[in-house]
């Protein structure tokens, strides 16, 4: 294995931000950049403002959002690691979630009872498609775009809700009676994997919302599909606040959800995702809520490296080529006591 020399200037500089008497808190979130070649982490990129939940990478991948307010998206330069802007979108969000289409041209972002298209490169808001399903305020906590086509999914486990939305007419066009969250689409657009409140997940036919598989792997905590659609990794968490966790990651095949093959890493696993052209996986490990937080790259079922970073990881993106990976830091204002994953 590589001399892990190469991650100490994060480090110290991490150290030198405690001071003599103890952490300091005041640190901001950031994006934590590592290359997808050698797993090594390359710099730091510090935000304005302590607050992160998510990011990703459109095509052409000359940008990597993050959401950093509700909502805020701060834009970095893929080419030259900085932050190239900051926009407030001037909605609010409730659940602060999102993706973009497979082309780059719109960021879709649900609200308490909107989804707000966000047109790019300009990062303005284009349209409002109201999606409330009831209640005060209708909690979705998921969305993810249809390649090719202009659907997107919306979960919400607290109305046991799964909204299919055309963008292109701006109306729901169905709503599927089940209890998940986190959809995530397959690479060709033929699947649809839902993650249960309570556990397991199931694959749905994409075009029609049958339910054509069901696997209770554990607790799954995140999950992201190979460079095809055939291959699906699931990741798992157990324990209980604050810790300690254990956890592992499954390779299941689509559409049947079997077990290929599993490994047992022996800390939670959290946020995961596939860094294409370097054929490697990514994920978040952590052991509690409070410390001993690392991303690790898998040249899977192999443990290629493994990075420790500060605090939790709020989502990890890869651009195209696989060259950078990057990972939302959220610095919360006390240890230990995050809002949940």
């Amino acid at each position: 294995m590589r001399n892990p020399i190469v991650v100490l200037p994060l480090t110290l500089a991490f150290l030198a931000c405690q001071g003599a008497t103890g952490p300091v808190y005041e640190k901001n979130s950031h994006v934590t950049v590592l290359s997808g070649v050698s797993g090594w982490a390359l710099q730091s990129i510090q935000l304005d403002g302590f607050w992160i939940d998510g990011l990703m990478c459109p095509p052409p991948c000359d940008m990597v959002y993050v959401m950093t307010g509700n909502p805020t998206l701060t834009g970095i330069s893929t080419d030259n690691m900085t932050v190239a802007g900051t926009y407030d979108l001037g909605v609010y969000s409730y659940s602060c979630s999102f993706c973009h289409d497979d082309l780059g041209d719109h960021i879709y972002m649900i609200g308490e009872e909107d989804l707000f298209v966000v047109d790019l490169p300009e990062v303005v808001i284009s349209d409002t498609i109201t999606i409330s399903t009831g209640g005060s305020p209708s909690y979705f906590d998921g969305i993810c775009h249809r390649p090719s086509t202009d659907t997107v999914f919306v979960s919400s486990v607290e109305s046991s809700t799964l909204l299919v939305v055309d963008i292109g007419e701006g109306v729901v066009v169905d709503s599927l009676d089940i209890a998940c969250y986190g959809p995530i689409v397959s690479p060709d657009g033929e699947y649809l994997i839902l993650r249960y409140e309570g556990g397991g997940i199931c694959c749905t036919d994409a075009e029609t919302g049958e339910v054509l598989s069901y696997a209770d792997p554990e607790l799954v905590s995140g999950g992201c599909f190979g460079p095809d659609s055939d291959v699906f990794y699931a990741s798992w968490a157990q324990g209980s606040w604050p810790g300690p966790f254990d956890g592992g990651i499954y390779r299941l095949s689509i559409p049947d959800l079997a077990v290929v093959d599993s490994i047992h890493v022996g800390q939670g696993v959290g946020s995961m995702c596939w860094v294409p052209g370097q054929e490697k996986l990514c994920v978040e490990l952590f052991t509690s809520f409070s410390e001993d937080f690392q991303i690790a790259f898998y040249d899977y079922p192999q443990l290629l490296t493994v990075v420790p970073v500060e605090r939790e990881v709020r989502g990890l993106c890869a651009t195209a080529n696989g060259m950078w990976v990057f990972a939302g830091i959220y610095w919360d204002m006390e240890p230990g006591k995050q809002d949940g994953r």
